[in-house]
């Protein structure tokens, strides 16, 4: 497989990467809910933290898992969340417990800048041995069994081209893998 080459390009409708546009929502509650009335309020929650494995709230030291994954406990620059009804300041809250709820007072937005595009530019190599046995008993009259066995392996070159020997190039990641595999066949063939 061949370096891929991404590049992000301009088009005449849209900028490469829209600034305040995209944020990371990991685990985090998008709405609440206004206490008293139960109207639901879009929330600004985001977790520049997260991963496409587990979000920033749960596990979150001195937190029951319930509370912290209800109320927003771990998002980016956490304040609790209030809307105002012209009068004074509501509370929005979560819609499990009745706890006041967080939302993130800035938003962290991701910026082109935390796109890695060096490390999305892959390519391969492997190199595969093979082998296949078979034998056919012939001196059958009307039917002809066949049983066949063989092997291969295949190995991939993985890992990053620091090195490029000397060249200032960068040739991306390599990543092929590494697997073997064992077969058997058999039949029969009629005559």
């Amino acid at each position: 497989m061949s370096h891929e080459h991404i590049e992000l390009r301009d088009s005449d409708c849209s900028p490469v990467f829209p600034v305040n546009t995209w944020a990371l929502k990991g685990d985090a509650q998008v709405y609440g809910f206004i206490d008293g009335s139960g109207d639901p309020v879009a929330l600004s929650g985001t977790e520049r933290l997260a991963t496409i494995h587990q979000g920033t709230n749960i596990p979150n030291a001195g937190t029951t898992p319930a509370t912290a994954a209800t109320t927003n406990i771990g998002v980016d620059n956490a304040q609790f969340a209030q809307t105002s009804n012209g009068v004074g300041a509501l509370m929005i809250l979560d819609a499990v417990g009745g706890n006041q709820i967080r939302t993130s007072i800035q938003p962290v937005f991701i910026a082109v800048e935390d796109l890695n595009i060096n490390g999305a530019e892959t390519r391969g190599s492997s190199n595969k041995l093979f082998t296949h046995f078979s034998h056919t008993w012939v001196d059958r009259e009307d039917w002809i069994p066949y049983l066949g066995i063989g092997c291969e392996v295949e190995f991939g070159n993985t890992g990053n081209d620091d090195d490029n020997n000397g060249s200032s190039c960068d040739h991306g990641i390599s990543c092929a893998l590494s697997k073997w595999a064992i077969l058997v066949k058999g039949g029969v063939s009629f005559d």
